[in-house]
């Protein structure tokens, strides 16, 4: 009786573990995602305010997909 009272805690202490570390991983990555983009807008906002006032960031999104001839 001892014995499978063990298996059950350690399994069930496992498999809390693990949920926990998925969930926290989780919203580790999706707040990483967003402060990276935030930075990237950052980034653009003062590109254009240096470039001059007719440019938006949008227009830089576009830069790497256009082509000059």
């Amino acid at each position: 009786m001892p014995r499978r009272l063990d298996f059950k805690l350690i399994l069930s202490l496992t498999v809390l573990i693990v949920a926990i570390s998925c969930i926290s991983g989780y919203l580790n990555f999706r707040m990483q995602k967003d402060r990276l983009v935030e930075a990237m807008i950052l980034g653009a906002d003062q590109l254009c305010v240096a470039v001059g006032p007719g440019a938006n960031w949008r227009d830089f999104c576009l830069l790497p997909f256009v082509t000059y001839s």
